[in-house]
């Protein structure tokens, strides 16, 4: 449940081709067990979530598109990572992001992260300026995570 603890796995050790990069979520899973894993898969779906959010708050359809490509960029890369650790894909050298090995794929993830909060904090600024403008904010959109789920008609 809980694995074998950190630092104590012994999988990286010529079991696993490129336990650093491609297999780093094998080698997590091992050593941080049932727990761990869920962690991050719970981590994937806020990132997901978050990432609709700021869609959905976005001020411009530019930033909306922008932040849904972020999110499919960064999670269907660990869905990919992950799918193929599961052996459900083939072994095609896709890192998890934020977790495997890899310069290049950090510098762009983490600076996809930092657009997605640009995105999300000028989408604030945008609501904040109209409601102390006195104007009503935008009303929540039909596919908005905060929108309310009106009650079944009466017959």
């Amino acid at each position: 449940m809980t694995g074998m603890g950190l630092g104590v796995g012994v999988s990286k050790y010529d079991y696993l081709p490129e336990a650093h990069t491609d297999f780093a979520f094998a080698i997590f899973c091992q050593e941080n067990g049932f727990l761990g894993a869920l962690f991050v898969f719970l981590l994937f779906a806020a990132l997901a979530i978050y990432s609709a959010r700021v869609a959905n708050k976005a001020k411009d359809t530019y930033g909306q598109i922008l932040s849904m490509g972020i999110m499919i960029l960064i999670v269907g890369q660990a869905i990919a990572n992950l799918l193929m650790v599961g052996g459900m894909f083939p072994v095609v050298g896709v890192p998890l992001p934020f977790i495997s090995y890899g310069g290049t794929s950090l510098i762009v993830t983490m600076a996809s992260i930092g657009i997605l909060v640009n995105i999300g904090r000028q989408g604030e600024q945008e609501i904040q300026k109209k409601i102390l403008a006195g104007e009503q904010p935008p009303p929540p959109s039909e596919f908005s995570l905060d929108s309310q789920i009106p009650a079944p008609a009466k017959r």
